[in-house]
């Protein structure tokens, strides 16, 4: 809107400037200040209008019989006239002494937050560890908690990230390339444990123990490979890109979390709740499934290859284009999951339900079955050995059947 062009827009414009100045004075406490500043304007008009009304102040003076009485009437009413303001500017101070106590509470917090930030990037592992659960109160404050919770879980994530990009990792990580399988992969697991350092298992610990309040924060493309994460309660987490490379996952809850392009690689992951998690195209090479829970999981075009799937609950799982090649299925449940496109070629998909599952130019060749393998609405005695053939899938007598581990109470 073009400004006034009249005699008046000088005015114009101080009225601007000054409803501004009103406006942002408002916007700082404007319930309790506009209720002040209502009230104050009640009263004095309320006390103007008393003092225009028809009133004989004659009469009123005449009770008033000496110099003394008279002088303590005007003092009266001044005190009366002059209380409103002098409350309202009270309210004022006292209210902007409370945003100074706040604010110099704020730089406070501040200047113990780079200490803490300057502590945990130190080079000496001891002074990094103290430092780690002191971001508790950072991560929790309910009224501070938006100045400090996304910096703190910035200055966790790069010390993470930091360590993973160290050369204990990387030869870790060249370890757990030669395995073939899952079993392997934990072998090596118990024979080449890898040394945490002890900063980054405090801040292991921090992440596992305060799971709840990590729900609610982005821990995309943080970087915990080997953390010890047992019975982790995480559900609906953002963990897209996460780096979990042969992290300890048993009994973890993750349903519902994102965990997009993350990297499960050898993660040990018994009895892991991962129902209706999100991983697709995630990384899951040799991981260790289970009696996992991956009903109507998003595996598409995961990366699948040796992981041990061994009685995991697949129902309803997406897996279109996964690679499952060498995978352990056996006596999992597949009913109705959507294997389009997958490549399962080397399972081992003995006692294996797959009663209604989606095939369509899926890889099956020299996929392992036996008598209790399920294809189909159908049986194998029902549908014949030739079925099987066809899909390229050769008949494997049972081995020494195995039995899973049972689920634990407590660790």
């Amino acid at each position: 809107m073009n400004e006034p062009t009249t005699p008046t827009a000088g005015l114009w414009k101080r009225a601007k400037k000054i409803l501004g100045k009103v406006s942002n004075w408002l916007s700082n406490g404007i319930k309790t200040r506009a209720f002040a500043l209502f009230s104050l304007a009640a009263v004095e008009t309320a006390l103007i209008i008393a003092c225009l009304l028809p009133f004989d102040w004659n009469k009123l003076m005449a009770l008033a019989t000496t110099e003394a009485q008279e002088r303590a009437f005007w003092n009266g009413l001044f005190l009366l006239l002059g209380l409103p303001p002098g409350f309202a500017l009270w309210f004022w101070r006292n209210a902007d002494k409370k945003e100074e106590l706040r604010n110099h509470a704020i730089t406070n917090n501040q200047t113990n937050f780079h200490k803490l930030v300057e502590w945990l990037s130190s080079e000496n592992d001891a002074l990094s560890a103290i430092a780690v659960p002191q971001f508790i109160r950072f991560l929790k404050d309910k009224e501070f908690g938006e100045f400090f919770q996304e910096p703190a879980v910035i200055a966790l994530k790069t010390k993470l990230a930091h360590w993973a990009e160290s050369e204990e990792v990387e030869t870790a990580i060249a370890q757990i390339e030669k395995a073939k399988d899952a079993e392997q992969a934990q072998e090596l697991r118990k024979t080449n444990p890898v040394q945490i350092p002890l900063s980054i298992r405090e801040i292991h610990r921090l992440f596992k123990t305060e799971g709840e309040l990590f729900q609610s924060l982005n821990l995309n493309e943080v970087q915990l490979p080997f953390a010890d994460l047992f019975d982790w309660e995480l559900p609906k987490g953002e963990l897209q890109g996460a780096n979990l490379l042969w992290a300890n996952l048993e009994r973890a809850n993750l349903q519902g979390a994102n965990l997009q392009e993350a990297n499960l690689q050898e993660a040990y992951l018994l009895w892991a709740n991962l129902q209706e998690a999100n991983l697709q195209e995630a990384y899951l090479r040799g991981a260790y499934l289970l009696v996992a829970n991956l009903e109507r999981a998003n595996l598409l075009g995961a990366y699948l290859q040796g992981a041990n799937l061994l009685v995991a609950n697949l129902e309803r799982a997406k897996l279109q284009r996964a690679d499952l090649r060498g995978a352990n299925l056996e006596r999992a449940d597949l009913q109705g999951a959507d294997l389009q496109g997958a490549d399962l070629r080397g399972a081992d998909l003995r006692g294996a339900d797959l009663r209604h599952t989606q095939l369509y130019e899926a890889s099956f060749s020299k996929a392992k079955y036996n008598e209790t393998t399920q294809l189909g609405p159908l049986a194998p005695e029902e549908i014949g050995e030739e079925e099987f053939n066809k899909l390229g899938m050769i008949h494997t007598p049972p081995d020494q059947e195995t039995t899973p581990p049972q689920k634990e109470t407590d660790r």
